[in-house]
C-alpha cells in the first residue's frame, strides 16, 4: 500500500498480507439498486442506470445491511445512533476496508492506474466526463474484472481516516484505527483531477 510518490499520507509504502476471500461488485452501485433497497436517492445528477452519489457514510452502511436482509444474510453492522460496530464474520454485504479497496483497485499491479495504466481509458475525471458522473462499465476494467475505480464517483471504506496511520498499522488484515473523526473515500471522482484516481491517494 501507499506511494513514496504521493502525499505525506501514502508513506511509508508498506507490505500488507489479507488473508479472506473478497467478493466485491464488478460494478458501481446504480442509483435503480440504492432506492430499490432504500426508498431514497441522495443523487444530484439523477438516472437509474447512473451510479448513486452523494452518500453519507451512515447512509452506505445502513444500504449495505437492507441489502444483506434483502437477500436473507447476516447484517455486518450494528447501528447505534452514529455509532456502528462491524461483525466480520458475518455473511452480509460490507463496505471494503481501505486495504481491501486499495487491493481492488489496483488489480494485481502496483501502478498509479491499474489495468492498461491509462487514466483516460480506465476511468472518469474531470478532464474527459465534463465534471459529470458517467454509466458505470463504459471504461475498461482493471485485470480482476472490476470497472470505474479510477474516478467517476468516490467509494467509501470502512476505516476512520488517520494521515499518519500507515506509520503504525498491522501488516494483516488492517481494519484502520480504532477511533477517528472523519471516514476514508477513495477513487476520486468525475469531478476530480487525475491525482484524486490514483490507487494509492487517501482522502475523508
Amino acid at each position: 500500500m501507499g506511494s513514496k510518490f504521493g502525499l505525506k499520507n501514502e508513506l511509508p509504502v508498506h507490505n500488507v498480507v489479507l488473508t479472506k476471500d473478497i467478493f466485491i461488485s464488478k460494478y458501481e452501485v446504480s442509483q435503480f439498486l440504492y432506492e430499490f433497497i432504500t426508498g431514497e436517492n441522495p443523487s444530484v445528477q439523477i438516472s437509474k442506470s447512473l451510479p448513486v452519489h452523494n452518500v453519507k457514510w451512515l447512509d452506505a452502511i445502513k444500504f449495505c445491511n437492507l441489502l444483506s436482509i434483502h437477500y436473507s444474510l447476516d447484517t455486518c453492522y450494528f447501528i447505534g445512533g452514529e455509532n456502528v460496530s462491524i461483525n466480520y464474520d458475518a455473511n452480509g454485504f460490507r463496505l471494503p476496508t481501505e486495504a481491501e479497496w486499495e487491493f481492488c483497485c489496483k488489480g494485481g499491479t502496483n501502478s498509479d492506474y491499474s489495468g492498461t495504466g491509462i487514466l483516460d481509458e480506465m476511468g472518469w475525471y474531470n478532464k474527459n466526463s465534463g465534471y459529470l458522473v458517467q454509466l458505470s462499465g463504459k471504461k475498461n476494467s482493471n485485470d480482476f474484472g472490476i470497472f470505474d475505480m479510477h474516478g467517476n464517483v468516490s467509494e467509501w471504506c470502512w476505516d476512520w481516516y488517520d494521515e499518519n496511520y500507515y506509520s503504525n498499522s498491522p501488516e494483516q488484515n488492517p481494519l484502520g484505527p480504532a477511533l477517528g473523526t472523519r471516514r476514508v473515500v477513495r477513487g476520486g471522482s468525475s469531478a476530480d483531477g487525475m491525482d484524486y484516481a490514483r490507487s494509492s491517494s487517501r482522502n475523508f
